[in-house]
C-alpha cells in the first residue's frame, strides 16, 4: 500500500482502544481490509467495507446506534406497561389462590381433629373390648397386635411380627389355619377360622379369628385388621348341649308309646325320637329342622303351641293332646343350661289311648249302672236304701278315681323333668285300678292293665341303666383304696335271692384292695355275677372270682361262670349298648349291663373283654390299674 492515508486494519487491540478511545481528524484513515473478527470485537459491522473512512464509518455508526437507542426505550417503555399489567393480574391471581389455600388449611385442619378423635375412640374401643386385635401388612405378615395378645401368649411384640404368632397355635391347626390365611390374602377376601392357641401358661383354648383387608384408592390392599376371640366356653357348652342330646336321643329312641321332642326358640324340632312314631306315620327325618306348623296338622299346631311357648319362657304343663284317632299325655318343660338360662324346650308325649279307653269303660259302666238303679227304683221300692248305699259307695269310688287321677296329674306336673317319676306314677296307680277292678266288665280292661304295668316297669329299669349308664361319663373321678373282698361280700348280699332261687354259688377269695370308686366297682361285680347267674343252663351256677397282678402294674379280674356260653360272632358285640342275644321273654332285662360295665372299666383306666364256648361257660376279664389312673 502506498500513502500514509492509507492503512491496513488488524485485529490488534491497540486500534481497538483508539476507535473506543475517540476518533481524532488525524485518525481518519482509509479501510483497506478489516476482519470479522474485529468487526465482532468493536461493534463496526456494515458500514466497515474497503476504502471507507473510519472517521466517517465511526460517526455513522453512531448516528445509528441512537436511533436504535429511542425504539429501544419506546419498545422498553411499552414492554414495562405491558408487564405492569401481568402483574397486576398474577397478583390478584396470586391472592385468590392464597385466599383458597387458607380454606383448604382449615378444612384439613378440621378433617385432622376428626381423624385423631377417630382414633382415640378406635384405641379407647380396642382397650375396652375383650377381644384381641391385630394389624398385617398387604403380604399377611403381622405387624403388630393389642397387648392383650401379649399378656395372653406371653409372645413380645417382636416375636409376634411376620409369622412369629403362629408358634403360638396347637400343632394340629397350624396348617389348615395357615392354608386358610393365604388363601384370603391372595384372594384379598374377608375371613374367618378356628383354631386351638397355647396361653402363657402351657394350656391351650379355643380361638376364632376374623380378618378383613383394607383398600387403597387403586383397589390395592394397604394392610388386614382383624380380631381374635375366646371361644372356649362356648365349646363347652356346645359340647355339653350334645352329650345332653345324645342321652335324650338314647332315651327317647327307648320310650313306649310315645315320643320325646326337642325344639328351639323359634318353635323348630331340633330333635325328635320315639317308639311310636312310626306307627302314626311320622318320622325322626319328616320332623327335625321343621317348625311345628310344617311338621303337624294346624289344628294340632295350634293345640300345642301356647304349652311349647310357655316352656320357652321357663314353664312346666301337662296336658292332652289328639293326633290320628289316639290320646296323648304332653309333658311340656324348659331345657336350661349351666348358667340356668333356657336355650330350648322338651316336649314328651306318651299315648294313652288304652287308659282313656278303661276311663271311657268305667264311665259307660257307671251309666249303665245308674240306668238299672233307676229301673229297679222304679219296680222295686224296697230296694231304695241298697240303690241309695250303691250309689254312694259309687259316688266314693268315683270321687276316690278322681282325687287319685288329680293327684297322678299333679305329682307329674311337678316332677316333668324326671323320667322316673311319671314312670312310678302311671304303674302304682294302673295296679290300683286292677286292685279295685278285679273283675271289670270289660275282658280287655285286664289286658290293658297289664300291658300298662309291664310296659312301665321295663321303662323304669331302662331309664335306671340309662342314667347309671350316664353317670360312669359325668361324674368325676374319686378313687379310694377298695377291699375288692367287701365289695363282694356285698354283691352278694344284694342278689342273696336270685342266689337263693337258683342255688347258685358265688366263690372267691384273697381279692386284693385297689383303688377305685367303690359305688362303680360294686356295680361292676354286680352286673357281671347276675348276668352270670341269669344265663345258666339246667346245672347248678357256679361263679368263680379271681385276681392277679401283671407286669403292667394292673390288676387282672376273671368272673367265670359255667352258662350257656356265648358264640364267637357276638363276642365283640355283647358291650354295646341295648345289644340284646335273647328275647324279652327268654331272658329280661334291659340290654345295657355291659355296656354299663365297659364304661365302667374305662373310667378306671382299663380294659375288659370276654371268652366264651357254647354250652361250657364265659370268662369275663378286666383290668383295673393298681395305683390312680392319670
Amino acid at each position: 500500500m502506498e500513502g500514509a492515508s492509507e492503512r491496513i486494519l488488524t485485529d490488534s487491540f491497540a486500534l481497538g482502544l483508539q476507535l473506543f478511545g475517540g476518533v481524532s481528524q488525524s485518525s481518519n484513515v482509509a479501510i483497506m481490509e478489516y476482519s470479522l473478527v474485529f468487526s465482532l470485537l468493536f461493534g463496526v459491522f456494515f458500514l466497515l467495507s474497503r476504502g471507507f473512512r473510519i472517521r466517517k464509518a465511526v460517526l455513522e455508526e453512531r448516528k445509528l446506534l441512537e436511533s436504535d437507542r429511542k425504539l429501544a426505550e419506546e419498545a422498553l417503555q411499552k414492554a414495562m406497561l405491558e408487564l405492569e399489567g401481568q402483574v397486576e393480574e398474577l397478583t390478584q391471581e396470586l391472592k385468590q389462590t392464597l385466599e383458597q389455600l387458607q380454606l383448604e388449611i382449615l378444612e384439613r385442619q378440621r378433617w385432622s381433629k376428626a381423624l385423631h378423635d377417630s382414633e382415640e375412640r378406635y384405641r379407647s374401643l380396642v382397650a375396652a373390648t375383650a377381644q384381641v386385635t391385630w394389624i398385617a401388612n398387604s403380604e399377611g405378615e403381622a405387624i403388630s397386635t393389642t397387648p392383650g395378645w401379649q399378656e395372653i401368649t406371653g409372645q413380645t411384640p417382636e416375636e409376634i411380627k411376620g409369622q412369629g404368632w403362629l408358634n403360638t397355635v396347637h400343632p394340629d391347626d397350624k396348617a389348615q389355619l395357615q392354608q386358610i390365611w393365604m388363601n384370603a390374602v391372595a384372594s384379598k377376601s374377608f375371613y374367618v377360622a378356628e383354631f386351638r392357641l397355647r396361653t402363657k401358661d402351657g394350656k391351650y383354648r379355643d380361638y376364632v379369628t376374623r380378618g378383613i383387608p383394607v383398600f387403597n384408592s387403586d383397589g390395592s390392599v394397604r394392610e388386614w385388621v382383624g380380631a381374635c376371640t375366646d371361644i372356649t366356653e362356648r365349646k363347652k357348652a356346645e359340647q355339653t348341649l350334645r352329650s345332653r342330646e345324645e342321652l335324650y336321643r338314647t332315651l327317647a329312641s327307648n320310650f313306649p308309646n310315645g315320643a320325646v321332642l326337642l325344639f328351639d326358640r323359634d318353635l323348630r324340632l331340633t330333635l325328635v325320637e320315639g317308639a311310636d312314631l312310626l306307627e302314626i306315620g311320622l318320622s325322626k327325618e319328616l320332623l327335625e329342622g321343621k317348625m311345628i306348623w310344617e311338621a303337624f296338622p294346624p289344628e294340632t299346631s295350634a293345640a300345642i303351641a301356647p304349652f311349647y311357648q310357655a316352656a320357652l319362657l321357663g314353664e312346666t304343663n301337662v296336658s292332652e293332646v289328639g293326633y290320628c284317632d289316639r290320646v296323648y299325655k304332653l309333658y311340656t318343660l324348659p331345657v336350661k343350661n349351666d348358667m340356668g338360662e333356657v336355650v330350648a324346650g322338651m316336649a314328651m308325649t306318651q299315648n294313652i289311648t288304652q287308659q282313656k279307653q278303661i276311663e271311657q269303660a268305667l264311665k259307660n259302666a257307671k251309666e249303665e249302672l245308674e240306668i238299672r238303679v233307676q229301673e229297679r227304683t222304679k219296680a222295686l221300692t224296697a230296694e231304695i236304701a241298697e240303690r241309695k248305699e250303691t250309689e254312694k259307695k259309687l259316688e266314693q269310688t268315683m270321687e276316690h278315681l278322681k282325687r287319685s287321677n288329680q293327684e297322678l296329674e299333679r305329682f307329674a306336673f311337678v316332677a316333668a323333668h324326671d323320667l322316673q317319676e311319671p314312670l312310678r306314677a302311671i304303674t302304682g296307680y294302673t295296679q290300683l285300678l286292677a286292685q279295685e277292678y278285679q273283675d271289670p266288665p270289660n275282658s280287655s280292661i285286664r289286658e290293658y292293665m297289664d300291658y300298662i304295668v309291664e310296659g312301665s316297669t321295663r321303662m323304669q329299669h331302662l331309664v335306671r341303666d340309662l342314667l347309671i349308664y350316664h353317670r360312669v361319663g359325668s361324674v368325676t373321678r374319686s378313687f379310694a383304696p377298695t377291699d375288692c373282698n367287701a365289695i363282694l361280700r356285698q354283691v352278694v348280699s344284694h342278689l342273696q335271692p336270685s342266689i337263693t332261687d337258683s342255688q347258685a354259688s358265688v366263690i372267691y377269695e384273697n381279692l386284693p384292695t385297689v383303688s377305685a370308686d367303690q359305688t362303680l366297682l360294686l356295680q361292676l361285680f354286680q352286673n357281671l355275677i347276675d348276668n352270670a347267674i341269669k344265663f345258666r343252663t339246667t346245672e347248678t351256677p357256679k361263679v368263680h372270682v379271681t385276681a392277679e397282678f401283671t407286669k403292667n402294674n394292673e390288676c387282672l379280674f376273671c368272673v367265670s361262670d359255667n352258662g350257656i356260653g356265648i358264640k364267637q360272632r357276638y363276642l365283640e358285640r355283647i358291650f354295646e349298648i341295648f345289644k340284646r342275644l335273647h328275647t324279652q321273654k327268654k331272658f329280661s332285662g334291659t340290654g345295657i349291663g355291659l355296656a354299663i360295665c365297659k364304661k365302667i372299666v374305662e373310667h378306671h383306666g382299663g380294659h375288659i373283654w370276654v371268652e366264651s364256648e357254647m354250652g361250657v361257660g364265659t370268662k369275663f376279664y378286666f383290668t383295673i390299674p393298681s395305683s390312680d389312673p392319670p
